[in-house]
């Protein structure tokens, strides 16, 4: 019975807020906090651009402003035209062919094949 008197107190206690009663901040804080998670998250993303990149081309790409430019030149770097990913396409198939045996073929004649396509 203590018990539950207790509690009733403790929640009759409780402050209730009045809306209208308090200000929310201004809009220019909340611009402010948009702006300060967006510079947070598109340093992370450069980051993470820079970490997929090799040592020696990093210093290259570090001197892009944002990560939405720095990938564009990454792309335009390292992504080719589509003459040159169909290429790279018929390249890969090639080799995975030449890797690839048939089961008649004999442990020998596939070691001596293997040098030649690599």
């Amino acid at each position: 019975m203590e018990l539950e008197n207790s509690q009733n107190n403790a929640l009759a206690k409780l402050p209730m807020l009045k809306t209208g009663e308090y200000e929310c901040g201004d809009k220019d804080d909340l611009h402010l906090v948009r702006e300060k998670t967006a510079k947070k998250n598109d340093v992370k993303a450069k980051s993470l651009l820079l970490m997929a990149l090799p040592n020696e081309h990093q210093l290259i790409f570090n001197l892009y402003v944002d990560a939405q430019s720095m990938f564009v030149a990454i792309k335009a770097q390292f992504g080719g035209n589509e003459a040159t990913r169909k290429s790279q396409k018929a390249l890969l198939k090639q080799t995975y062919e030449n890797f690839n045996a048939s089961s008649s073929e004999s442990l020998d004649s596939i070691f001596n094949r293997l040098p030649n396509s690599l």
